[in-house]
């Protein structure tokens, strides 16, 4: 538990790169998918969207069983 404090602790403070948030294009490329999310998608999206608009390294795993929407997500 010690080693794990000690790397989230180092990692939260390295410097990252912030992506800005969505402009027009994203959301028309967003817009040109095939499928619509589901809740459980958008939401996933939504969360890691957020956490590359922070200026540290992201720490977040998409996980999910074969065919749940992991690719859409990514």
């Amino acid at each position: 538990a010690k080693d794990l404090i000690s790397l989230y602790a180092k990692r939260k403070a390295a410097p990252g790169f912030a992506f800005p948030p969505d402009d027009y294009l994203q959301a028309e490329l967003e817009s040109s998918f095939m499928y619509q999310d589901t809740p459980d998608q958008a939401l996933a999206t939504q969360d890691a969207k957020r956490d590359m608009e922070q200026a540290h390294p992201m720490d977040r795993l998409v996980c999910g069983d074969v065919g749940f929407g992991k690719t859409e997500v990514a």
